[in-house]
């Protein structure tokens, strides 16, 4: 980032009586986006820090130790310097006034953030013998893109330096509150962060401004400078400045100050949008409702609303009336027309009070629905492979996630799958306790069938004693009511040994179950949906492949028929084999179907004999991709994956 830089300095030689001044702490934090144990201090840290605001300075550098996420690498050059200045080790850690807190019990854990106590902030607060006075402001160009900070240090007693003094200035977003979280470690809500040192670290040298080692009391020196604001910055409402005095010999930090934030005078977000459930069935048109704040200084009396279904282009809805900073209103928009299909509805207000916006990063609010066709006929197979059908999809053509949080989710993993690469995903190690995600199938045509049922093989191994679960429910209103046709949870729904890493990923076919339901209840209806629920207890990865709704009474992969069945090669470019081990003579009928549900191939019912025995399939003639197989033997059925490659 290019930062612009204009220095003037005026050094007043008068002398004055040594007086005493209190010295404005300054709390130093290096925490990591990827840190367990930052997560865990941090809430209580930050609620201990801004209880003390009059009494101490917070900044937080959210760096790479070990290893960065999204903030760090926002200004990973400033960061990575500031964090060898201090030699940080681990996070969280931290200095104050640049010393590091000790820890008497365990010299190891010395640094480390959660020593800060109230006792040690009243006790700093109480010195009265800080060498200098620190007077720092900031304004703003109009488009919110520069600031000039003006920054004047005084000394009050005569004073030399053990080293080099440096003057540090700091750009920080007092707060930052994400929907998603930036790393590892679920956080999404920060303080106090680091977002540039001005001047900046360059190859060759570390941020500040160099400053005279000795001075005499009355002495003063005034630094102006332009600043760049990052495009990176989330909401331009909550930049600050901390300017601080620092030598560089023992690492003290002799004063520091604040340039609190300003906020812009016309600026407005869309905080909700509500009205749309996430099935609509036998309409061709939705109202919605948004909610917009005032997030300006000045009163909002006039905004456009801007919204746009899917890539259409965008459409514009005007509102006027008074709106007092901090307040929000309901806008009800004009209706919209839709079709059957997936949607994704964009809102958010434009040209407050007639000015364009400039604080952009929070202001739109997004709802994904369907408005359901009719059902697909059965069976409907998923094996979610990777690059489709079509191309890169996740979640399919028709299926709907919904994330009420807007955090981790359902997701697609193209490395892992039963036998071939391709699963969905639910990363319960990144979603906090107690959140629920869901997954929707598009709807299915059962009107035809007295019977159905549902398949679909999983893989997870529970952490340590976290219980995740799966939930499974049906719907056949459009989703105004539920049934549960399905729960599981840890041991019960581990298919592998405990994982203690929280990094499951399955191995071998030893670690995916198959899983049968009953969707019998359900038949007859003609717009089905099934959801799976995901509910977290922060435990391990869960997937799910090879989902097959059909009008099969039940579909289960050993049963009282079917012993051992196993296909190899596979994958395969010519012929594979599958192997069948009966219990007792049976009919066999052999289907295969492409993703789309297509069946390509389907043998006549055989009469197999009791034991083993070797069936050869072709794919010569199928084009290279993915499809499933289903041996079916009475009311029992068998699904498996099959890999065709040329």
């Amino acid at each position: 980032m290019k930062k612009i830089i204009s220095l003037s300095a005026l050094v007043c030689l008068s002398v004055y009586s040594i007086a005493q001044t209190r010295r404005t702490a300054l709390y130093e934090e290096f925490s990591c986006e990827n840190s367990a144990q930052s997560a865990a201090i941090n809430p209580s840290l930050n609620t201990l820090l801004n209880s003390n605001s009059s009494k101490i300075l917070a900044i937080t550098y959210e760096a790479a130790l070990p290893n960065g996420a999204t903030l760090y690498n926002q200004d990973r050059r400033d960061i990575t310097s500031r964090t060898g200045y201090y030699s940080a080790p681990f996070a969280p850690y931290a200095r104050l006034d640049g010393i590091q807190l000790r820890n008497a019990a365990d010299t190891t854990q010395n640094g480390l953030a959660s020593l800060l106590t109230q006792n040690i902030i009243d006790t700093t607060y109480a010195d009265i013998n800080a060498p200098f006075t620190i007077a720092i402001s900031h304004t703003f160009h109009p488009a919110y893109d520069t600031a000039v900070v003006t920054m004047t240090i005084t000394a009050t007693e005569n004073f030399t330096s053990v080293g080099n003094l440096t003057a540090q200035l700091v750009l920080e977003e007092a707060a930052i509150h994400l929907s998603t979280a930036t790393g590892s470690n679920g956080e999404k809500d920060f303080y106090n962060v680091c977002r540039a040192m001005i001047p900046g670290a360059t190859t060759t040298t570390s941020p500040g401004t160099g400053l005279p080692t000795t001075w005499t009391n009355g002495q003063s020196q005034t630094l102006t400078i332009t600043v760049r604001i990052p495009g990176s910055i989330y909401d331009k409402n909550q930049i600050c400045f901390v300017g601080f005095v620092q030598d560089d010999g023992n690492e003290q930090v002799k004063q520091a100050a604040y340039s609190s934030p300003q906020h812009i005078l016309n600026d407005a977000q869309a905080t909700a949008l509500t009205g749309i459930p996430p099935f609509l069935c036998g309409v061709n048109s939705i109202t919605p409702t948004v909610t917009i704040k005032n997030t300006g200084a000045d009163t909002l009396k006039a905004s456009s609303i801007k919204y746009q279904l899917d890539a259409a282009a965008p459409l514009t809805d005007y509102w006027t009336g008074a709106l007092p900073p901090g307040a929000s209103m309901n806008v009800t928009l004009p209706p919209i027309i839709i079709t059957a299909g997936s949607h994704v509805l964009l809102v958010w207000p434009a040209y407050p009070n007639g000015v364009a916006d400039i604080n952009t990063t929070f202001d739109t609010q997004t709802a994904n629905f369907i408005l359901e066709g009719t059902g697909a006929t059965v069976p409907l197979i998923q094996a979610f492979t990777p690059g489709g059908p079509p191309p890169g999809t996740f979640p399919p053509t028709g299926w709907l996630v919904v994330n009420p949080d807007n955090d981790i989710t359902w997701g697609q993993s193209n490395t892992v799958g039963d036998l071939a690469a391709g699963s969905a995903r639910m990363r319960f190690p990144r979603s906090p306790a107690g959140r629920k995600d869901f997954l929707y199938t598009q709807n299915v045509d059962l009107s035809a069938a007295g019977t159905a049922s549902l398949t679909f093989n999983l893989a997870y191994a529970q952490a340590k004693t976290l219980a995740d679960s799966l939930i499974i429910m049906a719907s056949s209103d459009c989703g105004a009511t539920w049934t549960n046709v399905y729960a599981k949870g840890g041991a019960l729904l581990a298919t592998a040994a405990n994982d203690s890493t929280q990094t499951f990923a399955p191995a071998s076919a030893a670690d995916w179950r198959s899983e049968a339901v009953n969707l019998n209840s359900f038949g007859g209806s003609n717009n089905v949906i099934v959801c799976f629920k995901a509910v977290s207890a922060a435990g391990n990865n869960l997937y799910i492949d090879d989902i097959n709704i059909s009008n099969s009474p039940m579909g289960i992969v050993e049963n009282s028929l079917l012993g051992e069945i196993a296909v190899y090669p596979n994958p395969f470019s010519d012929n594979t084999y599958i192997h069948i081990s009966l219990k007792q003579p049976q009919l066999l009928k052999l289907e295969v179907f492409n993703l789309t549900g297509q069946r390509v191939f389907a043998s006549q019912e055989t009469a197999y004999p009791e034991g083993s025995s070797n069936i050869i399939f072709s794919g010569a003639n199928l084009p290279g991709g993915i499809y499933l197989l289903k041996l079916s033997t009475g009311n029992d059925q068998y699904i498996r994956k099959l890999n065709v490659m040329h």
